[in-house]
């Protein structure tokens, strides 16, 4: 039956987690999931945003594809969100879209869940959708899209699945899977060129981002930084592409000090744009690497362009490379990173929360940082020691992302803690997620910052509209009692320090834990973080 192709070739292409709602139009694929449950774990969300949400977040912590499976018409409206933003991220997912019956598709006869042209709609959130029309197809269509989401450049992927298929009869299944993903290594002469380039540059730094992270490429960056001797600035997304503990690392605040004074910048697995859309670098000679082509030219002139996979260019560029002239040295970086500490530790309050999360996680444990302010400090003043270790919601700035994002990734990641941070206006999107946690023994400790308002929002009403402020104040429950009510281990935290026993004793407890913090207006993070003045969001 087509259910069962779907089911096993999910089994058979190594995926041993599906998040979704369950409903009329994949009635067959779930009760197909239940016979494989000793094989295939079926998390029920509560909504279709979040299982986009968590499957991304399964992506991006574990490393895997996250997969996850919606109705038709308002399921996969709702998912949009979710896709968008794993697609900013350059995630790994893969979207099982139920469709109406293969007869009535784009039929416009009003039936349950349809929408116009939904496989067009799949289309401007995924790089690629795979529509389905014989049930002797379906088996294909899952081995295929599990192939393309991490294929070239990870992003999501959509299998459109008209729900009269999977109750027919399928072909053979499952169907052999490939082996290792295809990755592309850069043209040899150009690499020479680049290394060439990158040899002779006097003040040579590297701009890595998700592209880094994606490709598992942590161990290649460093022995480039280390043999070319030249700082390497993380953007959001590539935060733990380097250790922080690494002599050549920097945030990009740090970069703001090393970017303007280059003569050459390597920009590997990130666009290098300003959120202007203006080149990061525009007073240097640029190397672009990149596994995606559309991130090779405008609105770079780049000296030299390296299509390929961020692993194996870093290996050949290390490789190429020789004796190198650069005059930067380890005591440089230190210096600059030294200048950082001070700039972040005159906000006050502010980083001494951020101090407090720090502080609480183990080395290992995943911080996903909505948007708030205590997140966008982090993305400069919370250090970060291994790759998939801090997630954000890249580009498509997602409020609401965090809740749903963290349990996908605790899912993927029970070794060890993931710690959620949000605002109270974004908590407030994603909270009927808490229940998802506790239903499936998640433990994830989410910590919600209440000040009572969008603060970022009302800031800058109060700054640029002589004060006038319009819906951006909130009126919140007690999140403390709120999570009580909802099954979680909750508490209030009155002070950085009490913060920082809190995540330890709820990491030591292993459940799903909600710590409430109390707080009023904080100082503004954006001129130590704002992507615009060079430092790289993409």
């Amino acid at each position: 039956m087509g259910a069962d192709a779907v089911a096993d070739q999910l089994v058979a292409g190594g995926v041993s987690t599906v998040f979704g709602v369950p409903g009329v139009q994949l009635d067959y694929a779930v009760d197909a999931f239940a016979r494989r449950a000793g094989s295939l774990r079926y998390l029920s969300c509560r909504h279709e945003q979040g299982a986009a949400h968590m499957a991304d977040g399964y992506a991006r912590a574990g490393g895997g594809t996250g997969v996850f499976a919606v109705v038709p018409g308002p399921g996969v409206l709702n998912a949009m969100t979710g896709l968008a933003t794993a697609y900013a991220c350059s995630s790994p997912v893969l979207c099982l879209a139920a469709n109406l019956p293969a007869w009535a598709i784009d039929g416009g006869l009003g039936l349950l869940h349809e929408i116009r042209d939904q496989e067009e709609v799949l289309r401007s959130v995924t790089k690629r959708v795979l529509p389905v029309r014989d049930a002797d197809g379906l088996a294909a269509a899952v081995r295929d899209g599990l192939a393309a989401a991490r294929d070239g450049r990870p992003q999501p992927v959509a299998v459109s699945v008209p729900e009269d298929l999977l109750k027919q009869p399928a072909g053979a299944f499952p169907l052999p899977v490939p082996g290792d993903v295809r990755r592309v290594a850069p043209d040899a002469g150009a690499v020479a060129e680049a290394a060439r380039l990158l040899a002779s540059a006097e003040r040579p730094v590297v701009l890595c981002g998700g592209g880094v992270v994606a490709a598992g490429a942590t161990e290649a960056l460093g022995e480039l930084a280390t043999t070319l001797r030249a700082p390497v600035v993380t953007t959001s997304n590539g935060r733990g592409a380097l250790s922080d503990r690494h002599p050549w690392t920097l945030t990009s605040l740090g970069g703001r000090d090393v970017v303007p004074r280059a003569d050459v910048v390597l920009i590997v697995g990130s666009r290098g744009v300003r959120m202007d859309g203006t080149p990061l670098a525009p007073g240097a000679e640029t190397v672009l690497l990149n596994a995606d082509p559309a991130d090779l030219g405008t609105p770079h002139e780049p000296a030299v362009a390296l299509l390929g996979d961020a692993h194996l260019g870093l290996d050949a560029l290390t490789a190429e490379l020789g004796r190198c002239r650069s005059a930067w040295t380890p005591g440089d970086v230190t210096a600059v990173r030294t200048r950082c500490g001070e700039q972040i530790a005159g906000i006050g309050e502010l980083a001494d929360w951020v101090g407090a999360l720090r502080d609480g996680m183990a080395d290992e444990d995943v911080l996903v940082g909505e948007l708030t302010q205590v997140s966008y400090l982090s993305r400069v003043a919370f250090p970060v020691y291994a790759p998939r270790t801090f997630l954000s919601p890249g580009y498509q700035g997602t409020l609401g992302y965090g809740i749903p994002t963290a349990v996908g990734a605790q899912v993927a990641r029970p070794d060890v803690r993931v710690v959620s941070v949000s605002g109270d206006g974004g908590f407030a999107y994603g909270m009927a997620e808490l229940l998802t946690a506790v239903t499936h023994r998640v433990p994830v400790t989410f910590v919600v910052f209440d000040d009572g308002a969008f603060g970022n929002v009302l800031r800058t009403q109060v700054e640029q509209f002589d004060g006038r402020t319009l819906g951006t104040r909130l009126h919140n429950p007690d999140f403390a009692d709120l999570g009580r009510i909802f099954g979680l281990d909750s508490s209030r935290a009155a002070s950085p320090q009490q913060l920082t026993g809190m995540l330890k004793d709820a990491a030591a407890a292993d459940r799903p834990t909600l710590v409430s913090v109390p707080v009023g207006t904080f100082p503004d993070p954006g001129p130590l973080v704002r992507e615009g003045s060079h430092a790289p969001q993409n």
